[in-house]
């Protein structure tokens, strides 16, 4: 999978591993740090898993197309403008 494909990484998220059927990125800035592991279930399916560990996110990552998104948050974690979470403690 390259990820530059279906989505603009903006400056402050990198890939970790790419293959043909996941992407691993590293997210951080001043606040804290998280990771986005990206699977391609079949073509044109993407689900997203991320943990990150961080009060806040600024990023400039961008997707292209829809993913499905899967979050584990820190109780205070702050989900950006235009974000669905569903999130649960522990």
């Amino acid at each position: 999978m390259n990820v530059n494909e279906i989505a603009s990484l903006g400056s402050n998220v990198k890939p970790v591993i790419q293959n043909e059927n996941c992407a691993v990125l590293m997210l951080n800035d001043a606040t804290g740090e998280g990771v986005m592991t990206v699977y391609r279930v079949m073509p044109g399916v993407m689900i997203c898993f991320s943990d990150m560990y961080m009060e806040q996110c600024a990023s400039e990552f961008y997707l292209y197309s829809f993913v499905a998104y899967l979050y584990e948050l820190e109780s205070g974690a702050d989900c950006s403008d235009g974000c669905c979470c569903f999130s649960d403690s522990g």
